[in-house]
């Protein structure tokens, strides 16, 4: 307790301080002022006159700005207008998802909703509530009056088909993938119940995996198309070797005017001098008679070879693209050629007449993916017939390519062929020449 003592001339006591209890420089004994604040401008609770502590922070946390320490303002959101667990007053994170991962639409980042659904009502399979997908189709097939169909629109097979595990050719750097396109016409025989037969062969592996479907093309008079996934030649001749363990009755392939053999070969790790050197060996004059002698026809409408070499406009006009994918997929000026560039990951090998025969359609595989290796690894002054058979008589080669080999003792005369492997495939009885 201050005792008052009584003041000298000079209006302070002995203690320094005046009748008011202050000092000469206005401060009590304590250190405060008349107004309550020490030297340093705080009050006996630490704040100055603005309501402010040491740090900055009002008696509730804030700073001058509203913040607390860690940024947020009393309503617990930051500068953004974010919370501590990064969401706004709407509860969205800056991507626009709510907690439980939805957007103010109710989809999640896949564009599903909680039951799993999209936009259209099809969840991520392509089937809607009631299990059937866009064509109406179920799971396995069935409309759901109860009829049975195999035979999908044209195209509708990208949506359910895609890579299949090759167990010989995964592992093979470059991954070089392989999709089969089969059309045939149906003779006495009605188009589902030939359809129904493939997919009962070859539509799914004994895992359950999906490996073909079937469906619709207008350059067909009365057939449809086989279509595979995407996978190693191991694969293929396993399910082909199913496919046609017996006659598929009332179909036809070589024999029309109207079927072809389409093969699919990954593109995506080709250069464009890679891929130009492809074009230029499948259309080379000099090579016209190994061409045939594996695609059994001439150039047609549908398959054209033409003569790359002699006009290389086709080439600069690919350059000129920025984009490498952009580079491949100009390479050709119609997607009727004999190669086929168009598809995003793709080429097309569309030369082959169809066939109904085993060992012609593994040939025809086998074909395009050598022709894939040997365009990467061979100069382009040497994409000649006699490199190409040098090529496949590599060991490395020669075990992938003996359909090929058995293929081209029957047709190619005036080479020097490699001897055919001892295993050499059994050809399969048949009345349809391919």
């Amino acid at each position: 307790m201050l005792t008052l003592q009584t003041p000298s001339a000079n209006g302070f006591n002995a203690d320094g301080f005046d009748s008011d209890g202050f000092n000469a420089d206005g401060f009590d004994e304590d250190g405060f002022n008349a107004d309550g604040f020490n030297a340093d401008g705080f009050d006996e609770d630490g704040f100055n006159a603005d309501g402010f502590n040491a740090d900055g922070y009002d008696g509730d946390g804030f700073d001058e700005d509203g913040r607390d320490r860690d940024g947020f303002d009393a309503d617990g959101f930051d500068e953004d207008g974010r919370d501590r667990d990064g969401f706004n007053a709407d509860g969205f994170d800056e991507d626009g998802f709510n907690a439980a991962g939805y957007d103010r639409y109710g989809y999640n980042a896949d564009g599903y909703d909680g039951d799993g659904y999209d936009g259209d009502g099809y969840d991520g399979d392509g089937y809607n509530a009631d299990g059937y997908d866009r064509d109406g189709y179920d799971r396995e097939g069935n409309t759901a009056d109860g009829g049975s169909e195999y035979i999908g629109d044209y195209h509708s097979s990208s949506r359910k088909l895609g890579y299949l595990y090759s167990p010989k050719f995964d592992k093979e750097k470059p991954r070089v993938m392989l999709g089969l396109e089969l059309e045939l016409e149906c003779a006495g025989v009605r188009r589902s119940e030939l359809a129904e037969t493939v997919i009962g062969r070859i539509g799914r592996t004994e895992d359950g995996s999906r490996y073909a479907l079937c469906e619709n093309d207008g350059s067909l008079d009365n057939g449809f198309e086989i279509v595979t996934a995407y996978t190693g030649l191991d694969m293929h001749e396993a399910m082909l070797k199913s496919l046609f363990s017996k006659p598929l009755r009332g179909a036809k392939s070589h024999d029309t005017s109207t079927c072809g053999l389409h093969v699919h070969v990954c593109k995506s790790t080709m250069t464009l001098y890679h891929a130009a050197k492809l074009v230029l060996f499948i259309n080379a004059p000099e090579n016209a008679k190994l061409i045939h002698a594996i695609a059994r026809r001439e150039s047609t409408g549908f398959a054209e070879i033409k003569n790359k070499a002699e006009n290389k406009h086709w080439l600069r006009g690919a350059m000129c693209r920025a984009d490498d994918s952009e580079k491949l997929r100009n390479l050709n000026s119609s997607r009727y050629e004999a190669l086929n560039f168009y598809n995003p990951r793709t080429v097309e090998f569309r030369l082959f007449k169809g066939s109904l025969k085993y060992t012609t359609v593994m040939a025809c595989l086998e074909f395009a993916r050598l022709c894939w290796f040997f365009s990467r690894d061979t100069s382009a002054n040497n994409l000649t017939t006699a490199a190409f058979i040098d090529y496949m008589d590599k060991p490395e080669n020669k075990r992938n390519s003996r359909h090929l080999l058995t293929l081209l003792h029957g047709r190619l005369d005036g080479y020097a062929l490699p001897k055919q492997p001892k295993n050499k495939p059994a050809t399969l009885t048949s009345k349809e020449a391919a």
